[in-house]
């Protein structure tokens, strides 16, 4: 397991957003997010400018996905 800092700026529209995730390498999926962000590029880059724009502090969310965690993170982050 391989905590992984990842910062969204240049990569969407919000500047200076970061947040930690542990991701397993050995894991295809897990390690299919973590090589996007170790080369710069944003998993799902339409949803995560929507989650920027749609998700303020104080707001309840829930994610009802399927994957690694990455958005229920990122939205604990901006809520």
């Amino acid at each position: 397991m391989t905590t992984v800092q990842i910062t969204l700026n240049k990569m969407v529209e919000s500047e200076n957003f970061s947040f930690l995730i542990d991701l397993d390498q050995e894991e295809h999926h897990q390690k299919f997010v973590y090589d996007l962000y170790a080369a710069g590029q944003c998993y799902e880059a339409d949803t995560t400018n929507f989650l920027l724009r749609a998700c303020k502090p104080g707001d309840f969310v829930i994610d009802v996905g399927a994957n690694v965690g990455l958005f229920t993170i990122m939205m604990s982050k901006m809520v």
